[in-house]
């Protein structure tokens, strides 16, 4: 969900990066925002445990 998410501004044509979206964490987890960083691992942890349980 969080790449359907984040991909929104490009499939728009608002930007051809997520990175390049302000009011994107994609960007701040890319330029090493701790916060952000955080975030995308927990949301990547939550979809390789989902595809285990299967």
């Amino acid at each position: 969900m969080a790449a359907y998410i984040d991909l929104n501004p490009v499939r728009a044509d608002l930007v051809s990066d997520p990175k390049d979206y302000r009011w994107c964490g994609y960007g701040a987890a890319v330029a090493g925002v701790k916060a952000e960083r955080t975030g995308l691992g927990i949301v990547a942890g939550a979809v390789r445990g989902s595809k285990r349980r299967k």
